[in-house]
């Protein structure tokens, strides 16, 4: 899964070899060339050279598109009579062609069009009006496309060498002169566009990048990959997927937005593709030069157009497998009471937990950042905490974290790390001032590379005296940089002045975490387009999958499973009163079937939990549930040595789609019928449709009730359902080692002959 590194250098050398020749009376030589090994042999990052001291970042890190990483040949052609570039990619069942043409008046512009074409069919404008924004001295953003209509001059060069196309122009505007280039190549399924600029501009000058739209011929509409939302995915003229985006692991900017595909023109079919690095001016009015990596990908693969990591699995991913996770915000119960609370759900037979504190630091949470350790007393002495520790860690045998924060500094009398010249740590804003910490006015974000050298004290103080052997870093792992604030405009830093030195700083800790506590590191989850969880996998080993309200679910796990299952083990469907906001955790009323079973789907560790406000009726037996319902079954598809050989959605009618089928479809995944069967044998239906549903496992017929599920495995001897038994929900475990039944509160016979009305567990 691990791609070559980027290597722009190669590139850099073969171009400087180039003749440079504008478009009218181009002297270069017309060239073809055929890469047949599907991998990557020239092209990547090109940093500045004026800018050495702001490295991307310290990590080998990229996340390009799926599509790049698949096998196939790809050719590039420039033709220099017409200045008509073509990047073609074949493999079985797919061939994409994308046209550059250098002679159209955008691109002498500057600004980016490219048409693709999927399997021979009518080219679609995949990019259209994608470039540079250049600031005016009066701070007027200008768009690619108004750069000329606003009094701008422009000339371009081309030159084609090494498979590559490199499009240099010499921009004039408001006074000033800049320089910037396009490199355009072609990797496997997607290009790879690499925008840099070595000049440093101020007030007016190149301002940020943007990705334009994309205009099909007959119909456009947006999609998404769940846990990758931050890209948009169109489906254009019904059976073409589109993506364009940058990649934040490797931006200069300070800032990236992001947007949902919304139309671009009115009727026209067309839509945004959503993101923009914006290049903001610093303390010394000046901004970094540009330097972006964006990625265009046309296929017939949906999850072509979203992102991959190029990281590796971490040695302590598989620790977790598993590990069932007990997450508690237990914020009222003494140590001794959660102690107890940890025993008695040991004695019901819960014998592998990942267990996670969040209430412990010594100022209470959020205060005192990053000041943690020792134990609050609020809640028991020294004494009682180290007991609770004793018996968690060593009596229980679980795994243990306690909950970390480094990514703001809280002011307080107390706090040691709040000391004069700690403003040098802090990121800025350009007038000087401290930038905020999001919502808690009088907190301050660190500088991304900061963040280390607080947990070398702090973590290390909490390995050494608690012995825990896991932890917990609050928001960094998912929460997107944007909300971190943690670029510095201060010109006279030299870190974290970028997006992708923030990911670099981010990452530094999570690596730190681990090595200070040789086990796995987890944090919380985020959502939607805030979620940065998938860009650090394989550098943090879980986080709290967050889907936020359940209503909207959608029951997409493809990329899940195939993609990031491997390299993390991700956690339940994070907090339970963030997937069903507003419904108290503490009744019945909340819906823990469709917890569990969105948990199931997306291929999840269980997620035990006390939230806020101590033990509540109900709580202690859903744990009991969650437990016996997941210890088995996600050991075996959480096994990094599984693949997913299959995922089949139904619709209520019978019919069988795939991914690439149900979305094309417009398939509703909020109601999906869904089929997932794993390399070692194991099957799983789940339904989050309204209608009951009649499956056949190994000769075996369940009925599935809404947000029920059925499950086997008989190389492992392993039964498991919770649906329909006779008319009742009823839930059911029979593996190796136990076997769980819980009637619900309706005496039932279960299929290997014994009753029970409530919940019973054997250990066998």
């Amino acid at each position: 899964m691990k791609r070559r590194a980027a290597d722009w250098m190669k590139i850099v050398a073969a171009l400087a070899l180039a003749v440079l020749c504008p478009l009218s009376g181009c002297t270069g030589n017309a060239g073809s060339s055929t890469d047949s090994s599907g991998t990557e042999s020239t092209g990547g990052k090109k940093e500045p050279s004026i800018y050495k001291g702001l490295a991307a970042s310290e990590w080998d890190i990229n996340v390009e598109p799926v599509g790049a990483d698949k096998t196939g040949e790809n050719t590039a052609i420039y033709d220099q009579a017409t200045g008509i570039t073509t990047f073609t990619y074949v493999r079985e069942g797919c061939s994409v062609t994308y046209t550059v043409n250098c002679g159209s008046d955008a691109l002498k512009a500057g600004v980016l069009e490219i048409d693709g074409s999927l399997n021979g069919g009518t080219p679609i404008r995949v990019v259209q009006d994608a470039g540079t924004h250049f600031a005016m001295a009066d701070g007027t953003e200008v768009p690619p496309e108004q750069f000329l209509a606003k009094g701008g001059t422009t000339q371009m060069e081309v030159s084609f060498a090494d498979n590559t196309l490199t499009l240099n122009y010499t921009d004039t505007f408001d006074g000033i002169t800049a320089q910037k280039s396009y490199t355009i190549r072609i990797l496997n399924t997607s290009l790879i566009i690499h925008v840099g600029s070595e000049n440093i501009t101020g007030k007016p000058g190149y301002s940020g990048f943007t990705t334009g739209f994309c205009r099909a011929n007959t119909s456009i509409r947006g999609d998404m990959v769940v846990y990758a939302e931050d890209v948009s995915v169109l489906v254009a003229d019904g059976n073409a997927f589109v993506s364009a985006y940058l990649d934040k692991t490797q931006s200069y900017a300070t800032r990236m937005n992001n947007t949902h595909y919304s139309p671009a023109y009115g009727d026209i079919p067309a839509c945004e593709h959503g993101m923009q690095a914006v290049y903001e001016l610093n303390s010394a009015e000046e901004r970094n030069p540009l330097d972006e990596k964006y990625y265009v990908t046309l296929s017939n693969e949906f999850l072509d157009c979203t992102y991959l990591t190029n990281a590796e699995k971490s040695k302590y991913r598989d620790s977790l497998t598993d590990l069932v996770v007990y997450d508690t915000w237990n914020a009222e119960s003494q140590y001794a009471r959660r102690r107890m609370n940890c025993e008695w759900l040991a004695e019901a037979g819960a014998e592998d937990v990942m267990y996670i504190e969040h209430m412990w630091q010594r100022d209470w949470l959020d205060t005192s950042n990053p000041a943690f350790y020792p134990a609050m007393t609020s809640y028991g002495s020294a004494e009682k905490f180290a007991e609770y520790l004793d018996t968690v860690l060593n009596k229980l045998g679980w795994k243990f974290a306690l909950h970390e924060c480094y990514w703001f500094i809280q002011p307080s009398e107390r706090n040691q790390y709040w000391v004069d010249g700690v403003e040098n740590e802090l990121a800025q804003l350009a007038d000087g001032s401290l930038r905020p910490a999001w919502w808690k006015l009088e907190t301050y974000a660190f500088k991304a590379d900061e963040m280390t050298k607080y947990a070398a004290i702090e973590s290390q103080k909490i390995k050494d005296n608690y012995k825990t052997n896991a932890t917990f870093v609050d928001v960094n792992g998912s929460v997107d940089i944007n909300e971190l604030n943690q670029v510095t405009l201060n010109a006279d830093s030299i870190t974290s002045r970028t997006v992708s030195s923030v990911v670099s700083g981010n990452i530094n800790l999570f690596r730190k975490m681990s090595e200070i506590y040789d086990g796995p590191i987890m944090s919380e989850g985020a959502r939607d387009m805030r979620d940065m969880g998938s860009v650090y996998a394989g550098y943090m080993d879980a986080v709290e999958r967050e889907i936020t309200g359940y209503v909207n679910c959608r029951i997409m796990p493809d990329y899940e499973l195939h993609y990031i299952r491997p390299l993390m083990a991700n956690q339940g469907m994070g907090y339970p009163d963030r997937f069903e906001p507003d419904v108290p955790t503490s009744t019945s009323v909340y819906n823990w079937d469709k917890y569990n079973a969105a948990s199931i789907a997306y291929g999840h560790t269980g997620f035990m939990s006390v939230l806020p406000g101590g033990p509540v009726t109900g709580v202690k037996e859903q744990n009991i549930n969650i437990y016996y319902m997941f210890r088995a079954l996600q050991a075996q598809y959480l096994d990094t040595s599984v693949t997913v050989d299959q995922i089949a959605y139904f619709d209520a009618a019978g019919n069988e789609y795939t991914l690439n089928e149900a979305v094309l479809a417009n398939y509703n995944f909020q109601k999906a019928r869904l089929y997932t069967r794993y390399s070692n044998g194991l099957e799983v239906y789940l339904n989050f449709d309204d209608t009951n549903w009649e499956v056949t496992l190994n000769g075996n017929k369940y009925l599935l009730d809404k947000n029920a599920w059925a499950t086997e495995n008989p190389s492992e001897d392993f039964v498991e359902f919770s649906c329909l038994l006779n008319g009742n929900r009823v839930d059911y475990v029979d593996c190796k080692d136990y076997t769980y039944m819980n009637g619900r509160g309706t005496a039932t016979t279960f299929p290997n002959g014994k009753t029970s009305t409530d919940q019973t567990w054997e250990q066998k």
